[in-house]
């Protein structure tokens, strides 16, 4: 009978530490220290690391570096995927160690071969054939590299994130061309169903098909479910959408906001 696995106190945390450790060991010689490990959900962000972000509260040891790790990506990015953006903002930490840190978190050459060594290629674009350095600078993985293999091995034991956020709505996979054709020109973030209506949503590489084309899914806010409602003299309150209400006070009729547009 297989031994059923334990439940972790705190998953996810638990989970994400453990594969810090694994890749300080395999990676990076076990030369970085302590990091603490964050979940975000930062727009328009897998990662990002702070340095010496955190101080000891009660004045005894050494300030600690932040990574934090983008949680609405998890269900949507293959596993690999999330490990590589916590290997890469781990290279930020080792630039920061060795006094070559970019300032403002510039990706600069010293970081990219740095990449390079553990088997991320940085690429702005994240495909081939991207600036290495820059602002804004993401990475793919090299087939057989370093990160490769030792991912492999890491989830071939039975590594996993045990838990994902729900994704509240959905549409279906789409090729870069097709993602591309349903998009609403002039409009960034903005797309069209099949019916011709309008939605919003951002477009997430999730993955490439059998004959090695990237694959994207068209994520959707979430709908509200509550409004804000601002009537002419200033005041405001909550409420579930589509009421029709009147202040008591300047006696006119209160305008309903969409959550979405403050």
């Amino acid at each position: 009978m297989a031994e059923k696995k334990k439940e972790r106190k705190y998953p996810i945390y638990e989970e994400l530490g453990e594969a810090y450790e694994y890749y300080n060991k395999e990676l990076f010689g076990n030369v970085l220290p302590e990091c603490i490990i964050i979940l975000s959900k930062k727009v328009n962000n897998f990662g990002h690391f702070m340095p010496l972000n955190y101080i000891p509260v009660d004045g005894d040891g050494k300030e600690k570096h932040e990574i934090a790790l983008n949680i609405t990506m998890f269900a949507i990015r293959e596993l690999r995927l999330t490990l590589s953006t916590l290997v890469h903002e781990m290279c930020h930490l080792k630039t920061f160690e060795d006094g070559n840190y970019g300032r403002g978190c510039y990706h600069n050459k010293v970081w990219a071969n740095l990449m390079r060594s553990v088997g991320l290629i940085p690429s702005s674009t994240g495909h081939e054939g991207g600036s290495e350095t820059g602002q804004s600078v993401s990475h793919y993985i090299e087939e057989g590299g370093l990160f490769d293999v030792k991912t492999k091995k890491l989830i071939e034991k039975g590594f996993l994130i045990s838990f994902v956020e729900k994704v509240r709505e959905e549409i279906k996979s789409y090729t870069q061309e097709e993602a591309e054709k349903i998009a609403v020109p002039n409009k960034p973030g903005f797309y069209k169903d099949e019916e011709g209506n309008e939605f919003e949503g951002k477009v997430i590489k999730c993955g490439e098909d059998k004959k090695g084309q990237d694959l994207f899914k068209i994520v959707v806010k979430e709908k509200p479910t509550r409004s804000i409602y601002v009537c002419k003299c200033g005041t405001k309150l909550w409420g579930k959408r589509g009421l029709d209400i009147k202040c008591n006070e300047c006696k006119k009729d209160f305008k309903e906001i969409n959550n979405l547009e403050i």
